[in-house]
């Protein structure tokens, strides 16, 4: 199943990911900001703010069933890359770079542990693979201390679980080694205005 990912890569399309604390937002958000006029960019997250994104957040917070909430991540993701109006998809081919904090890699991630990879693979195997991932492997105890203060914990929020993702990011990279999307492995222990240029200068160069 995983070979039918292998060979579609989106041109102009960037992901960013990590473990829970790892940075993303907060990079991604920095990335906006730091950007300059030309070509264009557009800042976009999942699960996305639509009534089906939402939905999906409410379904993984609620610990609904496992494949429900997989199938509701996996919808969201669809009109996120498809929509006619707005979708990751149109805006790509029309030149926009397109930054995305989380992709369907978070989904082989978290929902894996109830749900089989294989599972996983076939719901998602509709969408293509960004021309560049860039994973903040973050050392698991630093991301604890940046959400300790937050309000609401979810359970993904815990250093078991934590070190158990990051494991599961390490493996998942490596099996997507032979595709053709290139794989940056950041330190997210680094400054975040340091990797937010970083990564600014890699999609200036892919984009050349």
């Amino acid at each position: 199943m995983l070979q039918s990912f292998l060979k579609s890569v989106l041109k102009n399309f960037y992901v960013l990911e990590g473990i829970d604390g790892a940075g993303k937002s907060l990079i991604t958000s920095l990335i906006q900001t730091m950007w300059k006029t030309s070509p264009s960019l557009f800042v976009t997250r999942e699960p996305t703010n639509t009534i089906i994104g939402q939905i999906a957040r409410q379904g993984f917070q609620k610990k609904l069933n496992p494949l429900t909430v997989a199938l509701l991540f996996s919808a969201d993701r669809s009109e996120h890359l498809f929509s006619k109006k707005d979708g990751i998809y149109k805006m790509c081919h029309q030149g926009v770079q397109v930054v995305c904090d989380r992709y369907f890699f978070s989904s082989l991630v978290y929902q894996g542990n109830k749900v089989s990879e294989e599972t996983l693979l076939e719901i998602n195997k509709y969408f293509p693979l960004p021309q560049h991932v860039f994973f903040l492997d973050t050392d698991p105890k630093l991301c604890l201390q940046r959400i300790q203060n937050r309000a609401h914990r979810d359970y993904v929020e815990f250093l078991p679980v934590l070190k158990k993702a990051r494991y599961k990011y390490m493996q998942l990279f490596q099996k997507f080694s032979p595709s053709t999307m290139m794989i940056h492995h950041i330190d997210g222990s680094k400054d975040a205005n340091f990797i937010a240029k970083e990564i600014i200068s890699i999609i200036l160069s892919a984009d050349k």
